[in-house]
């Protein structure tokens, strides 16, 4: 990814282009100022998820100005709250960039400064390990489910180059799972929309943490390539609607 790209693509999804455009009264597709803001802020975002009764992972967040005035310190801290491992994120960044992975032990400081190379605050959250999923959901006063989709990774995690290289990941749609956890997905995936006001379409990130799904993310601003995971569930959605109506 260059620079030019990663710097352009900055304040599309976090509510500063939305807030513009309301300004100029132009209107625009997707969610609003509020949701767009609240969902890209990862500590914020979590919080709301953790007061709506949402699932989600363990985690803490660490200012620019306490990792510059404790660094040794928080590291301790950091290895003492999160034995199995951590994963180490910039608080305001989106297709994983400057994302680190850490297994149980691993010292974070190396991390730490990765991800404060792309944000003033960084957010560093329990690893979970088990399968990853996504959803997507669209509308707004009535939103619906898309089909579940798998992510499977061949080593590593879903970085940016797994999300955007062909090959990258495979990518199962519908999932090969239960009617029940896909449902359970599914109706986890709306509830986000609707706490945090969504609108158009959104894709929520999940992983299992044992036998409960866990979100990871809100996107309010989904891909819309031909690598992407969005336009394929709408495919298939499509497909499967239009097979039960000649049925």
């Amino acid at each position: 990814m260059s620079c030019s790209w990663h710097c352009m693509a900055r304040g599309g999804e976090d509510g500063t282009i939305q807030g513009f455009l309301e300004t100029l009264e132009v209107p625009y597709v997707g969610s609003g100022v509020l949701a767009s803001s609240l969902t890209m802020d990862k500590a914020r975002c979590k919080l709301f998820l953790r007061a709506s009764h949402l699932p989600t992972a363990d985690w803490v967040s660490v200012s620019q100005a306490e990792w510059d005035g404790r660094a040794g310190e928080i590291c301790g801290q950091i290895l003492d709250q999160f034995p199995a491992g951590c994963v180490i994120k910039p608080n305001n960044q989106g297709s994983s960039v400057g994302m680190s992975v850490l297994e149980g032990g691993e010292h974070p400081e190396s991390a730490m400064d990765q991800a404060f190379g792309h944000s003033r605050e960084v957010l560093v959250e329990r690893r979970i390990t088990g399968r990853e999923f996504t959803c997507g959901v669209f509308g707004r006063e009535n939103p619906e489910a898309l089909p579940v989709t798998e992510i499977r990774v061949a080593g590593g995690f879903f970085d940016y180059e797994a999300k955007y290289q062909p090959g990258g990941a495979e990518e199962i749609t519908p999932a090969d799972i239960s009617e029940s956890l896909a449902r359970e997905i599914q109706s986890l995936a709306v509830r986000a929309h609707k706490t945090f006001g969504c609108s158009a379409i959104t894709r929520t990130d999940f992983m299992m943490d044992g036998d409960q799904p866990v979100i990871l993310e809100i996107n309010t601003i989904p891909g819309m390539t031909r690598m992407s995971l969005i336009p394929r569930a709408v495919l298939l959605r499509e497909s499967s609607s239009n097979r039960s109506s000649t049925g």
